[in-house]
């Protein structure tokens, strides 16, 4: 097998994923007892082969509706309720998960216990456009909006950057019954969501628009 020529930039991301920021002192704390050791045959000096940079990097830390939030109801509920989700037999009461939607300052207090400097986090579709009717309407539910604007701003204060996903993997039921991303009137529905998240995002102080 022929090696990777930015195999040492791929392993220097590795042991990005194994440090953590201690809170106390912001410095770095390697989980490793012993220094890695990158092969020399993986060296190179040749700048376009480096996957990325560690100037100015920062640290941060990742969650999804689909992963975190209780009170939900979307296409991948649906399909774990089917059975279809070995997982969704592992634990009790799966649908609560870490109940970030009723209870999200524990997450946010634990990701920035860890002194991380960016947290992403999503805002779900079926939340916000629970049928056809807000969906081309291009409308979002006013009181789920409000709830992810003051999850939003428990990020910030807690001293956070906010990193938000618009979409991750979960479709609403009601467009998962029309044939989901086969359907083309999909895509329609989506751009019309991503505008009213985008026009509500401005409005809102706690999100920089880039």
């Amino acid at each position: 097998m022929q090696a990777m020529p930015n195999m040492k930039a791929f392993m220097a991301l590795m042991l990005a994923s194994t440090m953590v920021l201690a809170a106390e002192d912001q410095k770095p704390v390697n989980v490793f007892e012993e220094p890695l050791i990158v092969p020399k045959r993986y060296e190179t000096t040749d700048p376009k082969s480096v996957l990325a940079s560690f100037v100015d990097f920062e640290f941060g830390l990742a969650t999804a509706p689909a992963h975190v939030e209780d009170q939900l109801e979307d296409a991948w509920v649906d399909f774990a309720r089917k059975g279809k989700v070995a997982a969704w037999k592992n634990a009790p009461m799966p649908e609560e998960r870490t109940r970030f939607w009723s209870e999200p300052e524990v997450d946010i207090k634990l990701a920035a216990d860890t002194g991380v400097t960016v947290f992403r986090m999503g805002i779900d579709w079926a939340r916000l456009v629970p049928d056809a009717e807000f969906a081309m309407t291009g409308t979002l539910v006013p009181t789920a909006w409000a709830r992810y604007v003051e999850i939003l701003k428990m990020v910030k204060d807690a001293g956070m950057k906010i990193m938000l996903t618009i979409f991750h993997h979960s479709l609403p039921i009601w467009l998962q019954k029309t044939g989901g991303w086969t359907n083309s009137t999909s895509v329609d529905y989506f751009g019309l969501f991503v505008e009213a998240v985008v026009s509500g995002s401005i409005l809102c102080p706690v999100i920089q628009v880039i």
